[in-house]
């Protein structure tokens, strides 16, 4: 037998294989949604084996053609061909003009619209580098995030690196710790540590901006020392308004004799030493002038602010806020602040722990142009105690909740009643100086509590008009877990093992015996 002869016997085979290769390309294609190698290599060869298959026998090739089965599955075949090619179609414009709807409770998978608006702003093309060790947990559920990202706008890419197989590169980004981010942009790059959406899209920002705003805080007077570490210190605080890149110096306005010119805002946090007369004036024309300031109120010495809080219409507490009506542990000493007024620093603000507070609400008759607007109450369950030595509500003596722990003023430089633009005075005034301390980190699991440090940051953000960093908040995923008693695990369980199968047997049974 010859080897022509032996090819020709062949041919049916060389045909079914060719039709394996192609329907396996086909299939490849859909799978991909691209035209990988493999898969033109693929139809390539199908092709091949089908085209040899006609040329080798073409009278049996026409005969089979001619057939009767053939001219019946002919109709069949083209609707198959059909079939696939719709599918083909769809996958390809699937993938051109890619499209989804996040029906999760809480939109677990859509970006904020503020992060939407910041992406589609962006000017140049930004890489999002996250150092995570291979079986790193967080991977799984950062990944997502950067994907929204990266369909919101094709100038934003992102890789994932593990530190450990490539430690020169982690040393490139100086990157120390297993789960960091890195956005490089240009020359300039941002670090983050978290990988929750406000983290990425505050880092995005600041990549945009060119120049940190300057936070002086006011030092002389025992106020919170933003560089210790101690419980008592603010070195938490500062990070996190580090972290909105913002550049955070002492103040000594014994030294200086004026608030700096490129003061984007003041922070007084709890001085327990009276001002001097001279720094009193520095900052209140500095405020006069447009400028912005954060007064944290130490309950200790409530009196040393009250001048310059009444100077802003706002009328400090002699006392110490108690509220068995909701507090931490059943500490009515420390109450959980959850009320709040509608205002961008308290827009999707979590609940606050304020565990020295005292009182700070709006004077009745206020100075001409002033706005002071309430951000944060206790529950009116609460009092301000002006006794120390005890923690009981005397009626007529102690002032009754809900009480204002937190305010805002607003005042523009010309003296009218609106308070945008960057001339315009604000102020905010908080009731309690601890809740940002670092010992506070011991109730936030490591770090300042989440609503404690987004009211710092808001307030600063508000302060400074830059709404746009004020921090968009995790979102925390829907509890979908699915509760059963027992009788409802009871017919599920025998419904499916016992009931279910009985019915089929018995429908079996029915044919059976019709049939017999």
């Amino acid at each position: 037998m010859t080897l022509r002869s032996i090819l020709g016997h062949l041919s049916p085979t060389f045909a079914i294989l060719g039709s394996i290769a192609i329907i396996a390309a086909l299939g490849g294609y859909l799978v991909l949604g691209r035209l990988d190698r493999w898969v033109i290599l693929l139809f390539a060869v199908g092709l091949g084996l089908w085209v040899y298959a006609v040329l080798e026998q073409p009278e049996r090739t026409l005969e089979a053609l001619s057939s009767r089965d053939v001219r019946y599955g002919s109709n069949t075949l083209v609707m198959s061909l059909a079939f696939i090619g719709i599918l083909a179609l769809i996958n390809v414009l699937a993938n051109r003009y890619s499209d989804r709807f996040d029906l999760t409770e809480n939109h677990v998978y859509t970006l904020a619209p503020l992060s939407v608006q910041i992406v589609h702003e962006l000017k140049q093309p930004v890489k999002i580098i996250a150092f995570y060790r291979n079986g790193n947990a967080g991977r799984e559920s950062f990944e997502p995030l950067l994907k929204e990202y990266a369909r919101e706008s094709n100038l934003i890419s992102y890789e994932f690196v593990d530190p450990v197989s490539q430690p020169g590169l982690a040393r490139q980004y100086n990157v120390q710790f297993d789960g960091t981010t890195v956005l490089v942009s240009g020359t300039k790059q941002q670090s983050i540590t978290g990988s929750d959406e406000g983290a990425v899209t505050s880092a995005l920002l600041k990549l945009e901006r060119t120049k940190s705003p300057v936070i002086y805080y006011l030092t002389g007077h025992g106020e919170v020392d933003f560089t210790s570490t101690a419980q008592d210190g603010g070195s938490m605080a500062k990070a996190a308004l580090e972290a909105d890149n913002y550049a955070v110096k002492p103040l000594n306005l014994v030294a200086t004799g004026k608030v700096p010119s490129d003061a984007a805002a003041v922070i007084v946090a709890g001085p327990t030493q009276p001002l001097l007369p001279q720094e009193v004036t520095a900052l209140e024309k500095y405020l006069d002038d447009g400028g912005k300031g954060l007064f944290l109120i130490d309950k200790r010495q409530a009196t040393i602010l009250g001048p310059i809080a009444q100077h802003y219409g706002v009328d400090v507490g002699n006392g110490i806020v108690v509220d068995p009506g909701l507090s931490v542990a059943n500490d009515p000493l420390t109450p959980l602040i959850g009320q709040y007024q509608f205002s961008p620093i308290t827009k999707d603000l979590p609940t606050l722990i304020f565990p020295s507070a005292t009182s700070v609400t709006p004077e009745k008759t206020l100075p001409a142009g002033l706005q002071v607007q309430p951000l944060a109450q206790t529950t009116a369950q609460s009092w301000l105690e002006t006794d120390p030595r005890v923690a009981q509500y005397d009626p007529g003596k102690d002032p009754k909740g809900p009480l204002d722990v937190a305010v805002s003023v607003s005042k523009t430089s010309n003296g009218s009643s609106s308070d945008t633009g960057p001339s315009a005075m604000r102020v905010v005034f908080v009731g309690d100086v601890v809740f940002m301390m670092n010992g506070m980190a011991q109730i936030g699991g490591g770090d300042l509590p989440l609503g404690n440090k987004s009211l710092l940051t808001n307030s600063i953000n508000w302060l400074t008009s830059n709404e746009d960093l004020i921090q968009i908040q995790a979102k925390p995923p829907a509890d979908q877990s699915l509760i059963l008693s027992s009788t409802q695990v009871n017919i599920l369980l025998l419904g499916s093992a016992v009931f279910l199968p009985l019915v089929v047997l018995l429908a079996g049974a029915v044919v059976w015996w019709n049939r017999r």
